[in-house]
């Protein structure tokens, strides 16, 4: 795992050879459009910060967002939030903006 250092200032974009796709159930899939053929499945609160993110939003943004919709601290969110930040940097899908 990389090195990356979270605040709520942070904000990504995602890689140029990355697209999404919503299917029917809320999942969001993830493909490189390399040689790889490889793709990565997001679901529930991934999907909804997958979503957020791209759409330019701060991580603060996420966490405000996120903090008046599900009964959590604001300290576990910020936790969650950033692994998923990190396991999206480190798979090369998102960089930090």
């Amino acid at each position: 795992m990389s090195e990356l250092q979270i605040n709520e200032g942070l904000k990504l974009q995602k890689c140029d050879d990355v697209v999404s796709r919503k299917n029917a159930n809320d999942i969001i899939v993830l493909m490189k459009m390399d040689d790889s053929s490889s793709f990565f499945k997001i679901n529930g609160v991934a999907a909804e910060v997958w979503d957020l993110l791209s759409d330019g939003k701060s991580v603060k943004e996420v966490l405000d967002q996120l903090e008046g919709e599900y009964n959590v601290t604001r300290e576990v969110l910020l936790g969650d939030v950033s692994k998923l930040i990190t396991q999206l940097v480190d798979k090369n899908l998102a960089v930090t903006a």
